[in-house]
């Protein structure tokens, strides 16, 4: 999805300056996990006493679902942080988004069925939804919703086509400072 994405763009002649070039930076951590985690399963079916202990030792912490998700999370790439250029970042920026349930004009959605057009995305969970107002939506679909559950740690989300956040704010009612942190994420990533 990363290059997917960021070579579409580049054939539309979309793509900002350089948006290539991120590709390396943000997946080479992701590769040399994998290589990490098979060596360490590898590792894991080898014969001997000491790697019995060991298999041992990951039986009993796997018991423990946070460990479980910890693991799962590893795995799928979901516990990595990209850097999205912006210091002082809201901390979803730069993960994979969660998969929030939001109540929109259409009914009740699950974000990860909003995100299936691979379409870059701001969702407005804001008290006045007008963030929308602050970005061009030819390139970008806005949703505005309420989430449907637990409060979210962001009320506006600005996300790649990949499903990570390059963007967040968990203001109410952004301010004009916080709209153009969200112009300059756009203009970042999708030109």
């Amino acid at each position: 999805m990363n290059l997917g994405w960021k070579l579409a763009a580049e054939l539309r002649g979309q793509a900002p300056a350089g948006l290539l070039d991120t590709y390396e930076t943000e997946r080479r951590p992701a590769a040399e996990r994998v290589v990490m985690q098979t060596q360490a399963q590898s590792t894991l079916i080898a014969p001997g006493s000491g790697v019995t202990a060991l298999r041992e030792l990951f039986t009993e912490l796997l018991r423990d679902p946070a460990n479980v998700k910890r693991i799962a999370e590893m795995m799928a790439g979901a516990d990595l942080r990209y850097d999205m250029g912006v210091r002082d970042a809201h901390p979803l920026v730069g993960r994979w988004a969660p998969d929030l349930t939001l109540r929109t004009a259409t009914g009740t959605v699950r974000l990860a069925e909003l995100t299936r057009s691979a379409r870059p995305m701001l969702l407005d969970l804001t008290e006045d939804a007008s963030l929308g107002q602050a970005v061009s939506a030819d390139r970008i679909d806005v949703v505005t919703a309420r989430a449907d559950g637990p409060e979210p740690a962001a009320t506006a989300l600005l996300l790649r086509p990949d499903g990570y956040v390059a963007w967040a704010s968990a203001a109410a009612r952004p301010d004009a400072a916080e709209r153009d942190e969200l112009r300059a994420a756009v203009r970042r990533w999708f030109g």
